[in-house]
């Protein structure tokens, strides 16, 4: 009887142990299709971040063209303004200097005080 109780316990050590390989292939099996769901996961949210990372710098190239813009427009602006005003200060120098007798550029100190004060910022 003893050979064939050692007979069983080794057919049982055999079941044990390819029960332990088949639950170890398994079990590796199952982390294998984890790890690549998971990186099918990270590229999908990297392509999504490229593409978010390449529409905010449109968007940041568009929107620095147009305060570029908007400033050379500002700058045009306050330059024909202050072009109008040099233009207005000095019609009023002419015709200031003209009433009394002065030619014109020739620093009239006694110009009236609307004249120099007249400057619109």
């Amino acid at each position: 009887m003893s050979a064939r109780t050692d007979l069983h316990t080794q057919e049982m050590k055999i079941r044990k142990k390819r029960e332990a390989d088949r639950r170890h292939r398994q079990n590796k099996k199952i982390a294998v299709q984890e790890t690549e769901n998971k990186l099918a996961i990270t590229i999908i949210e990297n392509e999504s971040l490229k593409r978010a990372v390449e529409e905010l710098r449109q968007e940041i190239f568009h929107l620095t063209r147009r305060q570029r813009e908007l400033t050379e427009q500002r700058v045009e602006t306050i330059y024909t303004e202050l072009e109008k005003e040099i233009e207005c200060v000095g019609a009023v120098a002419e015709g200031f200097g003209e009433q009394r007798g002065m030619t014109p550029g020739t620093g009239n100190s006694q110009q009236p005080f609307h004249a120099v004060t007249q400057f619109s910022i």
